[in-house]
């Protein structure tokens, strides 16, 4: 997901606590990423990209249950923060 987030502000070091959007989603039996949502964040901008970096990514490996593929719900902090 990292390489996948563009900095839209850049952060000069991490703060105690960096910018931090927190999304959910639900990976269907395909491997699909569907019903995006944000849960929180602390600016738009950074939300549209925290989405835009999820649409953009390949299928993910769908769960698993008794051999049967199954949806998963996901919620996922993305944290925006240069390491220089």
């Amino acid at each position: 997901m990292n390489e996948r987030v563009r900095n839209v502000r850049v952060v000069i070091g991490c703060p105690p606590i960096p910018p931090r959007v927190v999304v959910s989603f639900v990976i269907d039996t395909t491997g699909r990423l569907t019903n995006i949502r944000v849960l929180q964040t602390p600016d738009r901008s950074l939300s549209a990209e925290a989405v835009r970096a999820l649409e953009s990514s390949p299928q993910w490996k769908p769960g698993e249950l008794n051999g049967r593929k199954v949806p998963v719900k996901i919620v996922l902090p993305v944290d925006f923060c240069t390491s220089n």
